[in-house]
């Protein structure tokens, strides 16, 4: 099953960006993280997010980085998180 989200929202609707719209970005994101997909968009999806200082993207996209055994991006992004007011990212850095 392909998923076609990308991150910007229009009328309910995730489409292509040019700018950046963190939270559609998320939200396509957790699109592929709730249906258990291993794909590499969600990632870029997480990426994007975060990018655009979502702290949330920030922790999710850190937690998929800790369960693949990549430490050191890991704790990159959870401290980002952490700067970004996730108070839970605080704790796993």
């Amino acid at each position: 099953m392909l998923f076609k989200f990308e991150c910007r929202r229009t009328g309910g609707q995730y489409q292509k960006y040019g700018g950046g719209d963190a939270q559609a970005c998320l939200k396509a994101a957790e699109k592929y993280y709730v249906a258990g997909k291993t794909d590499p968009k969600e990632i870029e999806l997480f990426q994007k997010a975060c990018n655009l200082n979502n702290a949330e993207a920030c922790t999710l996209l850190a937690y998929k980085y800790k369960k693949s055994g990549d430490m050191a991006n890991a704790k990159i992004f959870y401290t980002k998180a952490c700067n970004l007011g996730d108070q839970v990212a605080c704790t796993m850095k």
